[in-house]
């Protein structure tokens, strides 16, 4: 039995596997239901198909179907997931498509039924972060050759894409600052995030993605931490994040402690950074605190 997320389908995935394989592998970019990069990848390589087609399965849920059922609790029929894998394998583009996609009732209602905003998370890595690639539906993978105005584009086109509410997870390791005495403090000077990094210096860059997405989440050690004597300049994290908000226009979320992940798990073939260390600020568009929170669930 394959504990799959989306009710029915653990019973009958086995002997359906390689039928619903080639139904995704169908669903093209850009349609925001095609699988990304690294799940594509399994689909086609045959290599453990009932995992990677649950992989997706799991995701086309959580990332593209949003229900009342899922927000209950309570797993999306295996035939209307079916039904609706169908409808984005023909690339259907009219409005009464639209709405069967997106509707709590999952097509069984009106046509001019109100469909709710779907949320779509961008997720970027930067490979200096050992490990797999993340699990997420939209997902690129950067390095220190990456210009960042690259990842910073993916954003800004499949938000006007996706449209709905967008929310930007990047994933690297946080930058301590150096003190006087030789030594570092525990982060604050920004993020090793492409060729340029994230930074006081870089952040104009980010002006691109106002207006566009709604939060960006920092998965990086330290990065809102603040190096005592560095108030209001490079080495001072909350500086740095209140600034990102402003030229985002968007909430941003980030620790001012060192952050934990598992390179993979034995259940799955995927980074994970779990449950977040330490405090946790969530920055309004404004740049003022709206939250702080201890070691809250990612």
């Amino acid at each position: 039995m394959i504990k799959d997320s989306v009710g029915n389908a653990a019973r009958n995935l086995p002997q359906d596997v390689e039928y619903i394989r080639k139904l995704i592998l169908s669903i093209e970019y850009p349609h925001p239901a095609a699988p990304h990069m690294n799940l594509r990848r399994g689909l086609e390589s045959k290599d453990d198909p009932v995992f990677w087609v649950t992989e997706y399965l799991a995701n086309f849920q959580r990332n593209y179907v949003p229900t009342e059922k899922a927000s209950q609790g309570r797993c999306v029929p295996y035939s209307q997931t079916l039904a609706l894998l169908h409808k984005c394998s023909k690339g259907t583009q009219d409005r009464k498509a639209e709405v069967l996609l997106k509707s709590p009732a999952l097509g069984v209602g009106l046509p001019n039924t109100p469909a709710p905003t779907p949320e779509h998370w961008l997720t970027i890595r930067d490979v200096r972060l050992k490990g797999y690639a993340p699990q997420a539906m939209h997902l690129i993978e950067v390095n220190f050759d990456t210009p960042l105005s690259w990842p910073i584009l993916w954003v800004t086109q499949k938000a006007r894409e996706l449209k709905g509410n967008i929310r930007v997870r990047l994933m690297a390791h946080g930058i301590v600052t150096p003190l006087a005495n030789g030594k570092y403090s525990q982060g604050g000077y920004g993020m090793e995030f492409c060729k340029e990094g994230i930074n006081l210096d870089t952040l104009p860059q980010f002006s691109a993605w106002a207006g566009l997405i709604k939060q960006i989440d920092l998965f990086s050690c330290g990065v809102a931490y603040i190096t005592p004597g560095f108030e209001g300049k490079k080495g001072d994290g909350n500086f740095l994040c209140s600034r990102l908000a402003q030229t985002a226009k968007a909430s941003v979320r980030a620790s001012t402690a060192t952050q934990t992940y598992f390179l993979w798990q034995y259940n799955s073939k995927h980074l994970d950074f779990g449950q977040w260390e330490g405090t946790v600020l969530t920055y309004n568009p404004d740049g003022s605190v709206k939250k702080v929170e201890h070691a809250p669930a990612a």
